[in-house]
């Protein structure tokens, strides 16, 4: 069996391009961008107002069966994209069952660095959202010792350090919850 890791954190974090990095560096490495589910649906609503919740919990299921489904295949999968905390019982209920060891790692920039990586790509987030989401992960609760601030460090470094912090990112899951595995 493989493993995944969820990269997550506010728009401009660098969850897809650590993703993509530490995909690369493994031979049986996948890069499930969880933004591309977003893009199956044929009539979406912005995912940060209040009435897209069923859909984003309809997303957040697809996205994390998906990459559960490589990862019992033997792959290693680093799934990106928006799993706040608040989505933790969703991806829970999808995981329990699995017996695979899940990471979690909460990317964290500065607002005003994820507003300057969002506005510089070919379709930028809208700034409202980038706020929104940055403050969204601003405070982590039980998974706060998930979160890495990584605003001033070149990619190599954040791949380095996720490597060596990688053991306590382990969560348990139930079909209730899941929690920081001990």
């Amino acid at each position: 069996m493989g493993s995944l890791t969820i990269i997550t954190g506010s728009p401009g974090a660098g969850k897809t391009t650590l993703a993509a990095r530490l995909a690369e560096a493994s031979s049986r490495g996948v890069h499930v961008v969880g933004d591309t589910f977003y893009t199956f649906l044929a009539h979406p609503i912005s995912p940060v107002l209040p009435e897209s919740h069923q859909q984003n919990t309809a997303v957040i299921r697809a996205t994390v069966r998906a990459a559960a489904a490589l990862a019992q295949a033997g792959y290693e999968v680093f799934l990106d994209g928006i799993f706040g905390p608040w989505f933790l019982p969703v991806v829970s209920q999808e995981l329990a069952d699995t017996n695979m060891e899940v990471c979690y790692l909460v990317l964290r920039v500065t607002l005003e660095e994820a507003l300057r990586r969002a506005a510089g790509r070919q379709t930028p987030d809208d700034e409202n959202i980038v706020r929104q989401m940055h403050a969204a992960f601003a405070d982590l609760g039980a998974y706060e010792a998930h979160g890495l601030e990584t605003t001033r460090m070149p990619v190599d470094e954040v791949v380095a350090e996720f490597q060596r912090i990688r053991p306590n990112l382990r969560l348990e899951f139930t079909r209730e919850t899941c929690r920081h595995a001990s």
